[in-house]
């Protein structure tokens, strides 16, 4: 852990005349010696947790300073997120946020269609042996059918409620969220009556839809964010993508029976059919030359290639 030094621009929300950086990782036991060091010399202070797993996020929120968060990408890309808030480089700030949403659909969107085609074969895996009637297998298919079709909404909302904490603007993603829960009693007790346990996850499953698409524009409205005319592009892509991915994975759940009455036989059941749809589905975003795959292969090697030690 260290810290840099960074003059903002005059279009930072804090118009301070000095920050200091701090990229910091599993950095409990320093980081509160350290801000206080650094507020010794007049300087504002931004932490950039790089994903840490032990208390460094508590401890530098307590000191009362600015935090970002991010998921572990190391101390290069956690110095330049930070220059980017303390300068106020929302262009920057604005593409980090479309990419990860951009990823997120990617992402979320196949998820979300493959546990729809093939919800009977993994309840029946998970579930159905005992008192676990196929009957009961089929009302906890489609129940997992409603949650899935908002895969996509609830890894969405991870992105933009950290976009907000970056922005220093926590208040609004808490109001979102708490519409979001007066909506979903509203509808739970409206759906249940006629759609039983179905109508429970529709009911989350829109509200969390409806909370991204909140988010989006009160974020647009607090930082332009360039390069949204791109998100239709990916999800076009990723939707033709996904109907190949489907159809595969459809097209092999015909060379399995209805009900397989042992447990290797099961698996084979839901394992065969997604990897076909796996398969189908990354070979089409490849032939559609989807940025985003290029992203998760690119970061995917970058984090699995060995580096000398300093």
């Amino acid at each position: 852990m260290c810290a840099e030094t960074a003059a903002p621009s005059s279009r930072t929300p804090d118009r301070a005349e000095a920050w200091a950086l701090v990229p910091a990782y599993n950095a409990s036991r320093t980081v509160s010696r350290l801000v206080s060091a650094l507020r010794g010399e007049g300087l504002s202070v931004l932490v950039v947790d790089d994903g840490s797993t032990d208390e460094t996020p508590e401890v530098a929120r307590r000191c009362g300073i600015r935090l970002i968060r991010q998921p572990n990408a190391g101390p290069a890309v956690a110095r330049n997120r930070g220059a980017q808030a303390a300068r106020g480089e929302w262009k920057g700030f604005s593409e980090s946020v479309v990419r990860g949403l951009a990823l997120m659909l990617f992402i979320g969107i196949p998820a979300g269609a493959g546990l729809i085609a093939l919800r009977r074969p993994v309840i029946e895996l998970i579930f159905q042996r005992g008192q676990f009637t196929p009957a009961m297998a089929a009302r906890t298919a489609r129940v997992l059918a409603c949650y899935s079709t908002a895969i996509w909404a609830y890894c969405a909302l991870h992105v933009l409620t950290r976009a907000f904490y970056s922005l220093k603007k926590p208040a609004v993603p808490a109001r979102i969220a708490a519409a979001a829960v007066a909506l979903n009693l509203a509808l739970n007790l409206s759906l249940v009556w006629f759609l039983q346990e179905s109508g429970l996850a529709i009911a989350t499953a829109v509200c969390a839809s409806l909370q991204v698409i909140a988010l989006c524009l009160l974020l647009h409205r607090a930082a332009p964010l360039s390069g949204l005319a791109s998100l239709p592009v990916t999800v076009v892509k990723t939707l033709a993508s996904t109907a190949l991915m489907v159809a595969a994975a459809r097209g092999c759940l015909l060379l399995f029976a209805a009900q397989q009455p042992g447990l290797p036989l099961k698996l084979a059941r839901a394992t065969g059919p997604a990897l076909a749809g796996a398969v189908a589905f990354f070979g089409a975003a490849w032939l559609l030359k989807s940025r985003e795959l290029h992203i998760l292969t690119g970061a995917f090697m970058k984090k699995n290639r060995k580096t000398p030690p300093e």
